[in-house]
């Protein structure tokens, strides 16, 4: 049982590892450099109804 316990350990400890790399191989894909630092606006909407929102 212990033997299990440790190998499911590395493994978990191993994908959290490659889910880590992929979020940041596509951040630089991507190019990001600031998350909400940028130029942004706000959108407002009104409606009188609900019936055409579908």
């Amino acid at each position: 049982m212990q033997k299990t316990r440790k190998i499911e350990f590395w493994v978990g400890a191993f994908v959290l590892s490659a889910i880590a790399a992929l979020l940041v191989l596509v951040f630089k894909v991507a190019d990001v450099t600031s998350i909400g630092n940028g130029e942004t606006y706000r959108l407002y909407a009104s409606s009188t109804t609900l019936a055409g929102s579908k």
